[in-house]
């Protein structure tokens, strides 16, 4: 794929293994709301199938629950969970090796600027990334969220790419859906969150390790740095 030259990546299940992180800061928000707890396995599905997906279960036992009033909380406690998030095996060098060939990378996330910021930085990994786009950027953050394409529009229009240039890595169908909502290239990360299961929302690629992407951006040259 030579014709890229803007890699945007998800972050939670893609760059990092936030599973600490998300469960705990949905059953510090469940608990607020004085909310029964589902099993782990439940919690994890509805997130992977809805990015709204634990605020709708929560409007299952309070109707009247707001979008707004759920997230206020649920920003909260992730900020108390931050500590919580962890790199790949491989993250590292990869983005080494991206910087090193001159690709221009961007963070999409959903998260607010106010974990995903910090995340980045404990783990040594910001100063790789030329923008952190996040629903914050957006016109309306209570609904332009991946799956739908603004996220990745702003990412663009910040990078001065047009979307046949650009790619993205994720690892959930909000980010396959929300890169062919934008008409960029996907990749799948199967790594992450849903598994194998994530070749089902029909990416263009798929990659069972962060630095598989290599070959798919036909990169031999590697190289290696510490965090």
């Amino acid at each position: 794929m030579k014709h890229i030259k803007v890699i945007l990546f998800d972050v939670d299940g893609t760059l990092m293994d936030t599973t600490d992180f998300m469960e705990n800061a949905v059953r510090l928000t469940l608990d607020h709301f004085k909310l029964p707890q589902p099993s782990t396995e439940e919690l994890f599905t509805r997130m992977n199938n809805n990015a709204n997906g634990m605020c709708l279960y929560a409007q299952e036992h309070l109707p009247d629950l707001t979008d707004q009033q759920y997230w206020a909380v649920d920003h909260a406690m992730q900020e108390k969970s931050v500590h919580l998030c962890s790199l790949y095996d491989g993250i590292v060098d990869l983005l080494a090796t991206l910087r090193m060939h001159q690709y221009a990378l961007a963070v999409v996330t959903n998260r607010t600027l106010k974990t995903v910021i910090p995340s980045l930085k404990n783990t040594g990994i910001h100063d790789y990334f030329s923008h952190v786009v996040s629903s914050d950027d957006t016109e309306d953050r209570w609904t332009l969220f991946k799956p739908h394409p603004r996220i990745l529009e702003i990412a663009l229009e910040r990078l001065g790419v047009v979307s046949k240039n650009a790619c993205i890595v994720g690892d959930t169908h909000s980010d396959i859906q929300a890169g062919k909502n934008a008409g960029i290239t996907t990749i799948g990360a199967t790594y992450g969150f849903v598994g194998r299961d994530i070749s089902a929302y029909n990416p263009d690629y798929v990659i069972h390790s962060p630095e598989e992407l290599l070959a798919i951006l036909e990169i031999r040259e590697t190289t290696k740095e510490a965090v």
